[in-house]
């Protein structure tokens, strides 16, 4: 893909390119200053990956993003806890009631509708829906929260309808072959087994699911990785220094569910040349999430100011009170 970029930048006759590259979007984009630092122009690579880990250590890799995604999830019920009828789910007892949801889902399944007819959905689909729910942070709480409601009162709603929809199956189908062909997993069935096992005591709720369930996204591969059959032809090792590159700024937001806050400091350190911006804030990625964040991006981008060493953008969005 790298090289791909390489030659769209040719064709239209660009010396250097203005990249701007969100979540997978930054590795990508690491792997093309790596590989063409004196082509980068600017780079904004925000809800940053740590290469190193991603492609050559991916059992760490993977346990940072269990640990953010239930720490995202926990947050999100400790909000509805506190802002009951702002949240309008589990009457101030949110972690129960979520746990209660699960169960029943599991023991009876919902039937809900598909473009091809209907589908049965159970807790650990509902779990994968609300992984993703969690990306849009503080200011898609209050969704989530009707959409929980919904799911509990009703067995249907967009959680439901969601998890079985045609698209997401593409999406997984492709991010499964994607990272399988990036990522070095030892082939060791001892290591995978301690791998999950690891993983899922990181995440009591979300945790099992993505560790023992089918191959689907990001921290779900191990099992699929592991006996991936055929040649990593363009799998990049590193050293994701990008020696000799112009300024790259990496974007990297603290309650981040996917792509965790300390990745974007790895990334940041690894670079040779870059500068990290901090967004104080929930979801995944900040620029145009965050004015703050938006602002110096495009100044970045536009004219390549950087943002002070050590800025940080507070979140400006979701109501903490009823």
């Amino acid at each position: 893909m790298a090289r791909d970029l390489d030659l769209l930048r040719a064709a239209v006759g660009d010396e250097r390119i203005t990249y701007l590259g969100y979540s997978y979007g930054t590795y990508i984009g690491t792997v093309y200053a790596d590989l063409f630092p004196s082509r980068v122009r600017a780079a904004l690579l925000d809800g940053a990956y740590d290469p190193h880990t991603y492609a050559n250590d991916p059992y760490a890799y993977d346990r940072g993003q269990f640990i953010a995604l239930e720490g995202s999830l926990r947050r999100f019920l400790r909000w509805c806890d506190r802002t009951p009828r702002r949240c309008g789910f589990g009457g101030g007892e949110a972690g129960t009631a979520f746990d209660r949801l699960l169960d029943r889902l599991d023991a009876r399944p919902a039937r809900v509708r598909t473009r091809g007819g209907s589908a049965t959905v159970n807790g650990f689909a509902l779990l994968y829906s609300v992984s993703f729910a969690l990306n849009d942070g503080r200011s898609g709480w209050p969704s989530l929260g009707a959409a929980l409601e919904q799911a509990r009162a009703r067995r249907s709603g967009p959680l439901l309808e969601g998890a079985v929809s045609q698209s997401l199956f593409e999406f997984l189908s492709q991010n499964t072959a994607i990272e399988c062909a990036d990522r070095a997993y030892p082939r060791s069935p001892h290591l995978l087994r301690r791998g999950l096992a690891v993983h899922a005591r990181l995440g009591p709720r979300l945790g099992p699911a993505f560790a023992y369930g089918p191959p689907g996204y990001d921290h779900s591969h191990a099992a699929a990785c592991t006996r991936w059959p055929v040649p990593r032809a363009s799998r990049h090792a590193g050293p994701f220094r990008a020696s000799g590159s112009a300024p790259i700024l990496v974007v990297g937001t603290t309650g981040d569910p996917d792509t965790p806050y300390p990745d974007a400091l790895a990334l940041s350190r690894t670079l040779e040349n870059a500068r990290l911006l901090t967004f104080q804030g929930e979801g995944h990625t900040g620029f145009g999430r965050s004015q703050c964040v938006t602002g110096h991006a495009t100044a970045y981008l536009l004219d390549s100011v950087l943002p002070p060493p050590g800025t940080r953008c507070a979140d400006e969005s979701g109501p903490d009170r009823e």
